[in-house]
């Protein structure tokens, strides 16, 4: 009868400890943090605007002033330009090209370069996929027409239009003064033009290892037709172990190039200067 007895309470402590069981909570899950793979994914390679979130915007107006130099001939069109905006608001350098153009053949130049300038000079909100910022790619068509009139690359008649000229020289009686800024090859009348360049010599130093690249350089042209020592400043540089060496090289040719001065109303003005060098060995 002991025996019996003992048996049923056993059982009845297995019942309940199996309803408590029953009744009590699943242990909760653990939180997991979200792996990098969950994340939203940033590409190095340049989105386009429809891939992004929030495209990159310009800070200010894109449009550029008609090129002095072109205003005799009085051409008309437009040119299209492609570019990369980076994470940081700037256009990269290197990435900046025309990709179609409608103008007369001897203006698309003139109108490629102050499109051009515009870019370099503006700056933009970035692109931006889950709140961080990525690079993207940026078209767009930049349209000139003749001050004072003229005719379109298809002969279509336009009105004149003073207003894309510079407030300092749009209709002035007298001579504006000679600004003592550098201007950029679209504010002057004549352009510096290249009178000896010596090739940069390829660094003794890179010869070993047989490094290609370039470097994109800015510079003042003075009204002597030489270039500003102080003014160097390198816009881009590939690849950038080779930055100081190809430097070297670049002061060394410079200092011996002569320029035929840029000039505005016939007197000679400082000229900013951008331009790209290849090294090869």
């Amino acid at each position: 009868m002991t025996t019996v007895i003992r048996h049923v309470v056993s059982a009845s402590f297995a019942a309940a400890a199996l309803v408590g069981c029953a009744s009590a909570p699943p242990p909760a899950t653990p939180a997991v943090a979200p792996s990098e793979a969950q994340l939203p994914r940033v590409a190095t390679e340049p989105y386009s605007e429809s891939q992004v979130e929030r495209p990159a915007m310009a800070l200010g107006d894109l449009d550029p002033p008609y090129p002095q130099s072109l205003r005799r001939m009085g051409a008309s069109g437009y040119v299209e330009i492609q570019w990369i905006v980076d994470t940081l608001g700037k256009a990269e350098v290197a990435s900046v090209e025309r990709v179609s153009a409608d103008a007369p053949a001897d203006a698309v130049p003139g109108f490629t370069d102050v499109a051009r300038q515009a870019v370099f000079l503006a700056r933009f909100v970035p692109a931006e996929i889950g709140g961080r910022k990525v690079r993207q790619r940026v078209q767009r068509r930049f349209s000139f027409t003749a001050p004072g009139g003229g005719t379109s690359a298809d002969g279509a008649e336009l009105p004149p239009i003073d207003a894309t000229l510079p407030s300092s020289i749009r209709g002035a009686a007298t001579p504006a003064p000679v600004p003592n800024e550098p201007l950029f090859e679209f504010q002057v009348e004549m352009p510096v033009r290249v009178i000896t360049e010596p090739k940069p010599m390829y660094p003794e130093s890179l010869r070993r290892t047989r490094v290609q690249g370039y470097i994109y350089l800015d510079y003042i042209v003075d009204t002597l037709g030489t270039v500003e020592p102080t003014s160097l400043r390198v816009l881009d540089v590939q690849p950038k172990s080779a930055e100081s060496a190809f430097m070297d090289s670049m002061r060394t040719a410079l200092r011996a190039t002569r320029y035929r001065s840029a000039e505005v109303g016939g007197r000679k003005v400082r000229q900013k200067v951008q331009q790209r060098f290849e090294f090869r060995p």
